[in-house]
């Protein structure tokens, strides 16, 4: 996959993958941590004066990436966290991919985020002919900066 992914970007939901868009204006503040080998979770961190944040990007197709999220949180101790993706999952404690992401959630103290959308659309997959729709993109933040206009 890294051999393919040194030709350029490469297209097709057989190669899955993850990427974290970053401001222009917040560029400088921005560097690279770490990435799983499988491309499904790329780390960044963003700091400045007042804040020490580890994003955390993800794409979980069913698979468990919590622990190489959080041997990456143990590197960078004193920043806070803020996890968010296309995570596979809804809320629901009979997913194990929910429970997983609780229980890392609860780990770091990070709060959901879902409940601060300001939009009336209330899902992030449609599939229109099954007429099936969820949520499966979310985001957990570190409690303190739950609020930071910045980050949202």
């Amino acid at each position: 996959m890294s051999e393919s992914a040194q030709s350029g970007i490469l297209k097709g939901r057989q190669l899955g993958g993850v990427a974290v868009f970053i401001r222009k204006n917040l560029s400088r503040f921005v560097s690279f941590c770490s990435s799983d080998d499988a491309g499904t979770v790329v780390c960044v961190k963003l700091t400045s004066v007042d804040l020490n944040l580890l994003l955390c990007g993800c794409y979980f197709p069913c698979n468990d990436h919590v622990g190489f999220i959080g041997s990456v949180c143990q590197q960078y101790p004193g920043f806070k966290v803020c996890l968010l993706g296309d995570l596979n999952f809804e809320y629901d404690m009979s997913n194990v991919g929910y429970r997983l992401c609780v229980e890392f959630a609860d780990r770091y103290k990070l709060d959901p985020c879902d409940n601060l959308s300001v939009s009336q659309i209330d899902y992030t997959y449609r599939h229109i002919s099954l007429g099936h729709k969820s949520c499966l993109d979310h985001v957990f933040i570190s409690e303190a900066y739950k609020n930071l206009s910045v980050i949202m």
